[in-house]
């Protein structure tokens, strides 16, 4: 039973990381769009967050 489960996980790890990666990349994109924007004003800071939640709003109603 053990050795079974273990090759299931193993198999949804294959298949997954492609995303896991992709999201993590995602993530740390939208991170430095904030750390460089915060060096010009406060006001470019917010207009990223907003940016980011108009992109992502389309992609969660497509997924």
């Amino acid at each position: 039973m053990r050795s079974r489960l273990r090759g299931v996980w193993r198999r949804v790890f294959a298949l997954a990381w492609p995303v896991m990666a992709e999201q993590t990349l995602r993530t740390l994109m939208r991170t430095v769009d904030v750390v460089v924007t915060a060096a010009i004003s406060p006001a470019a800071v917010v207009a990223v967050g907003l940016a980011d939640l108009y992109a992502r709003f389309p992609l969660r109603i497509g997924l």
